[in-house]
């Protein structure tokens, strides 16, 4: 019975971590679209949803990804976000 209950506990668990990966992949299948369309405001916005979700689930590698992304991307917009972005990200490691 134990034995039973940890394998379905096992089996529950992975389909969250799978779902979660999925999720992942669809936003930056999205970001990747937006970025051939030329569209550096959606990407902004989708990175920024990525780093949220991330955030939340404590997943480092993706927080810094879609940080880094919606970095690039505001400083073709702006010259200036630069330097609040390296604020910003020296803010978050800390």
């Amino acid at each position: 019975m134990k034995r039973n209950i940890f394998t379905l506990l096992i089996i529950f668990t992975t389909g969250i971590f799978t779902m979660s990966a999925q999720s992942y992949n669809q936003l930056w299948k999205k970001v990747e679209q937006y970025e051939k369309t030329g569209r550096p405001q959606s990407v902004i916005e989708t990175a920024q949803t990525i780093f949220t979700k991330a955030q939340q689930e404590r997943l480092a590698p993706q927080m810094m990804r879609a940080y880094l992304t919606a970095m690039a991307h505001r400083s073709h917009l702006s010259v200036d976000s630069f330097y609040v972005d390296i604020a910003g990200l020296e803010a978050w490691v800390d």
